[in-house]
């Protein structure tokens, strides 16, 4: 059942943070409404907004915000803003007291006269040498037949079609599959039609660290409960010496293949602790009831890094007239 425009307005409301961080981070906010709503927008995100039409005024106006002295990411990602006026010399030395320099060399943006300069001023950093390497060198192109074939989830129907054969032979004949198959390898296969009755053939064989970040399982509510005890619901924390928490975001709550709901969110989300990545399931279909029930256990600050949550709710919130009204009522408030 699909939310009406009032629930939606409602629950954003509700929780400001996700239509604030959303916007922080992706809304072309003009000079007048960055001032207007000054007092409530995400400023750790707003730095790295590449759709604001950035110019020496309104960063002077909101220097203090930009650059602040106790935030750690705000001058890294300002400084990596790529909508910024970075052919101008007289811009970056400017703000030379505040840009991250040493993350600077990821800015594909200064060229010239200013990537000259930029050089220049880190090189007065005893011993370091800049990373060559740019943003563009880690992209990958969406269209590229090889990654489409190598990073797309199959779905359970082309699966079948390709590979039931296969399946329905290891279900009737494991006297000749369990020699001849290397059953840690072929955990982590993602192009097999996995069903509850192959995982039961074979249930002591598996790696079961491997079928839990496998995203081509059969993730059903009767799966996930049957063998609860046996699946990695979340990755292991390493403390470091200097007390640093590490944690691997492995096992079923970093799963893109889940497709969390409501039910199977309220039966195992005590499973899986703080660290997970629910958010970024690429098979999740999102409701306002789910959104609700994630923000109450673990908060809405990671909710605007996954675009398609807003996208799947909230796309009436784009609108011009929607948005200001929604930002207005939380002035007021």
């Amino acid at each position: 059942m699909q939310s009406s425009f009032e629930e939606k307005r409602q629950f954003l409301l509700k929780y400001p943070k996700v239509v604030l961080d959303h916007m922080s981070l992706r809304r072309s906010f003009t000079h007048e409404q960055l001032r207007k709503y000054r007092g409530i927008l995400t400023w750790n995100l707003i730095t790295g907004n590449e759709g604001i039409p950035w110019n020496t005024d309104m960063v002077d106006e909101f220097v203090d915000l930009l650059f602040p002295e106790d935030d750690l990411y705000g001058p890294d990602c300002f400084s990596l803003n790529r909508s910024l006026p970075w052919d101008s010399i007289d811009f970056v030395k400017r703000y030379e007291h505040l840009w991250d320099w040493y993350n600077m060399a990821a800015n594909d943006m200064l060229k010239g006269e200013c990537r000259a300069y930029y050089l220049d001023r880190l090189m007065q950093y005893d011993g370091f040498k800049p990373n060559p390497m740019t943003f563009d060198d880690l992209d990958l192109d969406p269209n590229d037949p090889f990654v489409l074939r190598m990073y797309r989830i199959p779905t359970r129907d082309e699966l079948e079609e390709t590979h039931k054969d296969y399946h329905d032979f290891l279900i009737h004949h494991p006297e000749l599959a369990i020699p001849e198959i290397d059953w840690n390898e072929f955990s982590g296969e993602k192009r097999m039609y996995w069903t509850e009755e192959l995982i039961a053939t074979y249930e002591d064989l598996w790696n079961w660290e491997r079928l839990s970040n496998n995203p081509t399982m059969p993730w059903t509510l009767s799966f996930m409960q049957r063998y609860q005890d046996r699946l990695i619901w979340k990755g292991e924390e390493t403390v470091e010496e200097d007390g640093w928490v590490g944690v691997s975001l492995n096992g079923v709550g970093s799963n893109e293949g889940v497709a969390w709901s409501t039910e199977l969110f309220d039966a195992f989300h005590e499973k899986l602790g703080e660290y997970h990545d629910i958010l970024f399931s690429k098979t999740t279909t999102w409701t306002l009831p789910l959104l609700a029930r994630f923000i109450e256990i673990w908060g809405a600050g990671n909710i605007c890094l996954n675009p398609a949550i807003w996208h799947a709710l909230f796309t009436e919130f784009d609108e011009e007239e929607n948005l200001i009204g929604v930002l207005d009522k939380m002035l007021e408030n």
